[in-house]
C-alpha cells in the first residue's frame, strides 16, 4: 500500500512505496531529501538508515542517490535529474497554501490604490468649495450695493400721461418728418410669457374675424370704421361697437343707443356683454376688456376723424386708399394694455414721438391684422423703423416683417 508523503522543499503531496519505509530519497519535483515514514499499524518494517532533518530552503540540497523511485499524484512523468526542474503549474493544493497570502496582498495593493485616489478626491472637493464660496460673496456684493448702478429711463421709455395728440380729447397730431422712429414707450408686463399654441390659434383666429368684418363694413360703407359719433358730434363708441352687426351680433347692437358716448347710463350697462371674440385667450369677456386696438393718427389707416353726426359711423381711410398697400399696413394689433372695448381708446402713432405700446398678450411676440384682412405674428425684437412702416398707410415704406 503506497504511503502518503509531502516533501518538505516544495510541499508537494507524493506516494511512496512501501518498499521506501523509513527510507531517506528525493523528490522529483524540487529534488530535496525526505524521509519516508514507517506505518505504526504494520510492525514489520524496519528503519535502515536514520530520518535525516528536512533542510532549509536557502542551504544547498544534498546529493542523495537512490534506487526508489516515487510516484507524483498529480504527475505521471518521470522527474529529470540533470535539468532544472521547470516552472510547474500550481496544484489545488499549492493554490489553497497560497491563498493565505494572497488577500495580504491584494489587500496592500488597494490600500495603496485608495490612498493614491484620496488625493484628487480632497483637491476637487476643496475647489468646489473655493468655487461656491466665491461666487456666493460675488452674489451678497451684488445684491448688497456693490454692482454698476442701472442707467436711468430716457422720456423716450416712459408712458405718456394725459391726452395723447390725435387721441380723442387731446391735441392735434404733430406734423410729420423724415426723423428716425423712436423706440416704444415702456416694457409691457404681458399675460402670459410665451403662451400655448392653443392661445396664440385662438387669438389669431379672433382678429382673422376683425380683418374679414373690416372688409365687410368696407363693402357697405365704403371706408373703414373708426367708430361711432355721439351727439356732442365726437366719437362716443370704438370701432368695436360698429362692426357687430358683422361678426352676427347685431342683437347686441341695438341695444346701444348710437347717439351716447359709451359711458352713459344705458351703454355703461352694455360693457360686460362683449363678444367673446374680443377678448384674450384664455379670459372671461364680461369684464369687458379687450387688447384689440386699431392705429390711429396721422399717416394712419384712421386719421384723427373730424365731427359727425350723431348716430352715424366714424370713417377711417378706404382699402383702396392704401398707398402702402393693404399686405403692408397694420390696422389692429394686440396692444400693450387692455381698454374698455366700448370706449373709442386706441393705440396713437404720431409721427417723431414713441411709437405705440404692443404685445401685452404674449411675451415672445404679438399679432396684427392688415389692410388685406390677413395676420402676422410679429416678433417682440421687429425693429422702431418696421414698426413705423408697418402703422403708416401712406409712408411709401414695403415692410420686411422680419426686420
Amino acid at each position: 500500500m503506497p504511503i502518503a508523503v509531502v516533501c518538505p522543499g516544495c510541499n508537494s503531496r507524493l506516494n511512496a512505496p512501501d518498499a521506501a519505509a523509513g527510507k531517506t530519497v528525493k523528490c522529483p519535483k524540487c529534488k530535496a531529501p525526505m524521509v519516508i515514514p514507517v506505518p505504526v499499524a504494520d510492525p514489520g518494517f524496519e528503519t535502515v538508515d536514520d530520518p535525516v532533518p528536512a533542510p532549509k530552503k536557502s542551504a544547498p540540497v544534498p546529493s542523495v542517490k537512490t534506487d526508489v523511485m516515487l510516484d507524483d499524484d498529480e504527475e505521471d512523468e518521470k522527474p529529470r535529474a540533470k535539468k532544472k526542474p521547470a516552472r510547474k503549474e500550481p496544484d489545488e493544493d499549492d493554490e489553497e497554501e497560497e491563498a493565505d497570502e494572497r488577500p495580504r496582498k491584494k489587500s496592500k495593493g488597494a490600500g495603496k490604490k485608495k490612498a493614491k485616489g484620496l488625493a484628487p478626491a480632497a483637491l476637487i472637493g476643496l475647489i468646489a468649495a473655493g468655487v461656491l464660496l466665491l461666487g456666493g460673496g460675488i452674489f451678497v456684493m451684488y445684491w448688497f450695493g456693490i454692482r454698476e448702478e442701472k442707467p436711468k429711463e430716457t422720456s423716450n421709455n416712459t408712458i405718456p400721461s394725459g391726452p395723447q395728440p390725435g387721441g380723442s380729447g387731446g391735441p392735434p397730431p404733430i406734423p410729420g418728418g423724415s426723423s428716425p422712429a423712436p423706440a416704444p414707450s415702456a416694457p409691457v408686463k404681458p399675460l402670459y410669457e410665451s403662451g400655448t399654441s392653443t392661445q396664440r390659434q385662438i387669438s389669431n383666429n379672433n382678429l382673422k374675424q376683425v380683418g374679414l368684418a373690416f372688409h365687410n363694413f368696407d363693402s357697405s360703407y365704403g371706408a373703414l370704421p373708426a367708430g361711432i359719433y355721439d351727439s356732442s358730434g365726437k366719437v362716443g363708441l370704438s370701432w368695436r361697437v360698429a362692426i357687430l352687426p358683422f361678426i352676427e351680433q347685431d342683437g347686441l347692437y341695438k341695444q346701444f343707443k348710437l347717439n351716447e358716448p359709451w359711458d352713459s347710463e344705458n351703454n355703461k350697462k352694455l360693457i360686460p356683454l362683449m363678444p367673446r371674440m374680443l377678448a384674450a385667450p384664455g379670459k372671461e369677456p364680461n369684464d369687458g376688456l379687450t387688447y384689440y386696438r386699431s392705429f390711429t393718427g396721422e399717416g394712419t389707416a384712421f386719421p384723427p376723424p373730424k365731427n359727425g353726426q350723431a348716430g352715424k359711423p366714424a370713417m377711417g381711410l378706404k382699402l383702396s386708399g392704401f398707398a402702402d398697400g393693404t399686405s403692408n399696413t397694420a390696422v389692429v394689433a394686440e396692444a400693450g394694455d387692455p381698454v374698455t372695448w366700448t370706449k373709442p381708446d386706441e393705440l396713437v402713432y404720431t409721427p417723431g414721438g414713441t411709437l405705440p405700446r404692443v404685445g401685452g398678450i404674449f411675451g415672445n411676440g404679438f399679432h396684427v391684422v392688415l389692410g388685406d384682412g390677413s395676420t402676422r405674428f410679429v416678433k417682440p425684437t421687429v425693429s422702431p423703423e418696421t414698426l413705423k412702416a408697418m402703422i403708416t398707410a401712406q409712408g411709401g415704406e414695403v415692410v420686411d416683417f422680419e426686420k
